[in-house]
């Protein structure tokens, strides 16, 4: 008996959603963007380098659309030197099976390259084949570059699939660095499994009820 209730305890436990947490943080440490004013509308960096916990499955983090690399001459390793144009940086996040991802937070680290580059900034999301919308607030620097900035937007969208794009929010034609991009949020248990968890206790509370 006793095992029973360690399996259904244990059933639960696994079942129930991890609080938020990091989903992904993409590791630039070793990208070397070019630097000779070509199209950056390619793969930066492969799914394993995402870092994405368990359930959790990625595409690559890739440039799209009219994106370029910096022809300043001289990117540094460790980051994304490139002219988003009207182009975007993407990468897709998918759960595994029928589960569903919560995501609460997207977080990136940059600046902006002179004063002709874009001041603001935004993430776009699309959940589960629908039309992009803006996630979270614009992110704005007025500042023309050499330090990091660390940003962050909040929201909340859930969904099997959820598309994520960095774009620029303002006109200007200047380039971004680029060392940084994660996000935030947990896993959720599929409809189905709530009610796997509802029946799992009231088994226990009856199986309680018989050995008393």
């Amino acid at each position: 008996m006793k095992s029973l209730f360690t399996a259904i305890i244990i059933a639960i436990a696994s079942a129930v959603s991890m609080p938020a947490a990091t989903l992904l943080d993409w590791d630039l440490s070793n990208f070397q963007s070019k630097s000779d004013g070509t199209s950056a509308a390619e793969i930066f960096l492969g799914s394993s380098l995402s870092g994405a916990i368990a359930g959790l499955s990625l595409s690559d983090l890739r440039g799209f659309g009219d994106i370029t690399y910096s022809s300043g001459g001289g990117a540094p390793e460790g980051e994304l030197n490139v002219k988003l144009n009207s182009g975007y940086i993407e990468y897709t996040m998918t759960a595994d099976g029928s589960n569903e991802i919560s995501l609460t937070k997207l977080t990136t680290s940059f600046y902006r390259n002179g004063s002709g580059a874009p001041k603001d900034y935004a993430f776009q999301v699309s959940v589960d084949g629908g039309n992009f919308e803006q996630f979270g607030g614009t992110i704005a620097q007025s500042g023309t570059g050499g330090t990091y900035i660390d940003e962050s937007v909040t929201g909340e969208v859930t969904g099997n699939e959820i598309v994520i794009r960095f774009q620029r929010a303002s006109s200007g034609v200047g380039n971004i660095h680029m060392n940084a991009l994660a996000a935030v949020g947990s896993v959720v248990p599929e409809p189905a499994t709530y009610a796997l968890i509802a029946g799992l206790l009231g088994l226990t509370s009856v199986m309680l009820r018989r050995r008393k």
